[in-house]
């Protein structure tokens, strides 16, 4: 049967194959490329790599370079004696430093000092011998210390706690751009659908009016010759006025679903198109509730967010209570200093007898007394954690629901179409026999025009069944994750 109404799709094309074709599969693929909400959604997701990368910088080692100049002058006693002093100071330092995930955190610096000081006696007059002197001094120093948490802060998975809340973000990220993109897919499904139920009534209407209008002539030709009653040309050119009509209301209907198809789509309204696909597979079995649920509770995508979320609320509760802990760090620092007459001296004096060598070893414990801030996170993200449990149950028992309902959705289409070809068959059949009877004068016009106009909705009828049995494919697919372009990525 639905190969006669194909058929009679094809004898009635009206021109559109003028129009460039638009597939389903081709549909899907623009939406993908320019809806504007996809590509929002990238945005995002760029942000969460964004953020992965940021969180990194917390294991970046520092680069430390600093250098000053200082010039004073001032007066001062020595044994009674009073000096006039001019300083000049010069210094630098080069150090690199971090922190690890293990809790460390160490430093590795060189640094140099130089001090220039002019002391003139003020007693001494023009005697050479007590006048000014000069003291030129240039020290270096090569040092490194290293802190190790003992308590608090000490465990990798806490120190990693800021990387790895991004990388579950950007985890969660990627899941949301995946039910965007799933969402405008079916979107565009929904919206192709809708214009080709729309596209296809318009060739139904069209071929009513056709069928009104060679009825009426028809039908006047018999008037004229006496075979036929006027009141019953009045019936065909109220029937053909009708059907008109219906063709008027309906192409405004194909234009709004195509503007709404091609909104879905990402592109802009007006473009002419039409229909590539028309034709929908109906499955002859029907499918099992059960497996149906099963596969959307592995892979729905709004469930394998919540997932993560509580995942994420049970690390954040696992490192509130290690917070709960008081700090405590040890530090060990060493190092090495020189003194000379000149920079390089003093640089080669730190690997030679006359260095001065320095060692410390020290440690730091701190607990607030009460420690409530930290008890009070640690309640927070008990209840956070209840929270997202209690979500994620109640989102699997409705998803549960949503896909049962579906599959009933979809068994109860798959049968409409069953049914909706027979009554086309069944309509044909009585058209067909009214029209031999009205032939013989046994049946009024009256009753061909109920005929045709029963043929008719049973077409729409059939048409409609498909299109919602394909429409309910493509929900039930949304809820179990597994929408996709056929064939396509």
């Amino acid at each position: 049967m639905f190969a006669i109404i194909s058929f009679f799709f094809m004898s009635v094309s009206f021109g559109a194959e003028s129009a460039p074709v638009l597939t389903y599969e081709a549909a899907l693929l623009e939406a993908i490329e320019s809806n504007a909400e996809l590509r929002r959604a990238s945005y995002t997701l760029d942000t969460a790599r964004a953020d992965v990368l940021a969180s990194k910088a917390i294991f970046d080692p520092s680069l430390n370079l600093s250098g000053s100049y200082s010039w004073d002058r001032n007066k001062s006693f020595f044994q009674g004696i009073p000096y006039d002093i001019k300083n000049r100071m010069t210094s630098g330092s080069l150090g690199i430093g971090g922190a690890l995930a293990s809790g460390t955190s160490y430093d590795l610096s060189t640094a140099y000092f130089r001090n220039y000081g002019e002391y003139a006696n003020l007693l001494a007059g023009d005697n050479p011998e007590f006048g000014t002197f000069v003291q030129d001094e240039f020290r270096a120093s090569l040092s490194g210390s290293v802190t190790q948490q003992l308590l608090k802060g000490h465990r990798f998975a806490y120190n990693m706690q800021p990387l790895n809340m991004a990388r579950q973000g950007l985890a969660i990220s990627e899941l949301g751009f995946e039910q965007t993109r799933q969402s405008v897919l079916s979107t565009t499904a929904q919206a192709y659908w809708n214009w080709v139920y729309q596209f296809q009534l318009l060739e139904l209407r069209r071929r009513a009016v056709i069928v009104s209008t060679e009825a009426l002539r028809i039908g006047k030709l018999k008037a004229e010759s006496g075979d036929l009653a006027p009141i019953e040309v009045t019936r065909l050119a109220a029937a053909l006025i009708q059907d008109q009509s219906t063709e008027i209301e309906t192409e405004n209907a194909v234009y709004q679903a195509k503007n709404a198809l091609l909104l879905a789509m990402g592109k802009p309204p007006g473009r002419e198109i039409h229909p590539g696909q028309t034709e929908v597979n109906v499955a002859q079995l029907e499918l099992d509730v059960q497996t149906a649920v099963d596969a959307a509770m592995q892979q729905n995508l709004e469930l394998l967010i919540q997932r993560a979320n509580v995942e994420n609320a049970q690390l954040s509760l696992k490192m509130s209570k290690h917070a709960l802990l008081p700090s405590l760090s040890a530090t060990f620092s060493a190092g090495l200093g020189s003194q000379n007459t000149s920079v390089g001296k003093a640089f080669a004096g730190l690997f030679q007898d006359e260095r001065f060598p320095n060692l410390s070893v020290g440690g730091q414990f701190s607990m607030p007394i009460g420690n409530r801030a930290a008890r009070g996170d640690r309640r927070k993200s008990e209840a956070a954690l209840g929270t997202q449990r209690v979500s994620l149950l109640e989102l699997e028992q409705n998803i549960a629901v949503q896909v049962a309902q579906q599959v009933q959705v979809l068994n109860s289409a798959r049968k409409r179409v069953e049914l909706a070809d027979i009554n086309v068959q069944l309509a044909e059949q009585t058209l067909v026999a009214e029209e031999a009877s009205a032939e013989l004068g046994r049946a009024i016009q009256k009753d061909v025009l109920e005929s045709r106009n029963n043929l008719d909705s049973a077409r729409v009828e059939a048409v409609k069944s498909r299109t919602d049995y394909q429409l309910a494919i493509v929900e039930l697919q949304r809820l179990q994750g597994q929408l996709s372009v056929p064939g396509g990525p």
